[in-house]
């Protein structure tokens, strides 16, 4: 079986923004990326690099994909360590962590795809079998903004669908331009103090028993990323996600010991090898790799 193409879609969805406010905003255009692998023997396989804020990445990587076309036509798609490797080596000089890997993510997914279908099982039997017939999730609500009363109504919402536990920001309302217009690595004492009241009354709306997850999107700086966790560990929350930006093991390090707090890094790492120095310095409670960003099952 031989590899006789590959295309990458650019799928766009509606999407109500309703970030800042009581009551949607406008509806914005949501973008995804999907890859098609088809074959000689007529399997074709899917794969899918998850949506990035802004939209602009999701285009990117939809080109950058479809570029690999031509390295792959011809492979056996069976043999998925070996293009693995070689197309992470293919970028050696371009970068191997980032586009690279979410592009190599969606290909990795599609192949395995094609595995699956090839030998007629589902993939989790290739991967090692089962382990477990449930796995707990959560979920997460709109990002809240100043009007605490909305985030104790969402907070009640989900508690009333049988959810035990959801992620939140609670500092996003305080910083200029979301993800990508924080620079400082600060927040106002006033969004401390906010993201703290917001904290406390959800937590207060939806009881000790239910998990309340807080993202902090690898904003903050160190001293900043301490404050918040220590201002919110009194209101039992479960973890503190990705309190500082992930380019620095030492950061993340201090932040850890500075604080009782869980702490929760993964969907910003690329590949199985950035994940090591989280293992063996113990820098983190939960790791969350994201497939569709990391390089796929690898």
């Amino acid at each position: 079986m031989k590899i006789t193409d590959l295309k990458s879609y650019l799928i766009q969805m509606d999407w109500d923004d309703r970030t800042g406010g009581s009551e949607p905003k406008n509806t914005v255009k949501r973008e995804f990326v999907f890859v098609q692998i088809d074959t000689d023997e007529g399997i074709t396989g899917w794969g899918e690099i998850t949506n990035y804020p802004g939209n602009i990445g999701n285009r990117a990587i939809q080109k950058y994909t479809s570029e690999i076309k031509d390295f792959l036509v011809g492979k056996d798609p069976t043999r998925i360590e070996e293009i693995w490797a070689r197309t992470f080596r293919l970028f050696t000089y371009t970068g191997t962590r980032g586009a690279t890997t979410a592009a190599m993510s969606g290909i990795d997914i599609a192949l395995w795809d094609i595995f699956g279908k090839s030998l007629n099982l589902p993939i989790y039997k290739l991967l090692g079998g089962a382990v477990r017939e449930n796995i707990p999730l959560y979920t997460h609500p709109p990002e809240p903004g100043p009007d605490i009363e909305l985030a104790i109504r969402d907070a009640k919402e989900i508690v009333a669908s049988g959810h035990m536990a959801f992620k939140m920001d609670p500092m996003m309302h305080s910083l200029d331009g979301g993800n990508v217009g924080f620079l400082d690595g600060e927040i106002s004492a006033e969004g401390a103090e906010r993201a703290e009241q917001i904290t406390a009354e959800v937590r207060d709306a939806v009881g000790p028993s239910i998990e309340i997850l807080i993202d902090a999107h690898g904003r903050f700086n160190v001293p900043t990323a301490i404050d918040l966790a220590n201002r919110l560990e009194p209101y039992g929350i479960h973890w503190f996600e990705e309190p500082v930006p992930v380019e620095s093991y030492h950061a993340l390090q201090q932040v850890r010991d500075s604080t009782g707090v869980r702490i929760s890094v993964g969907e910003r790492l690329h590949t199985r090898f950035e994940f090591v120095p989280i293992f063996e310095n113990n820098l983190a409670d939960y790791v969350m790799p994201d497939v569709t960003w990391t390089g796929g099952d690898n």
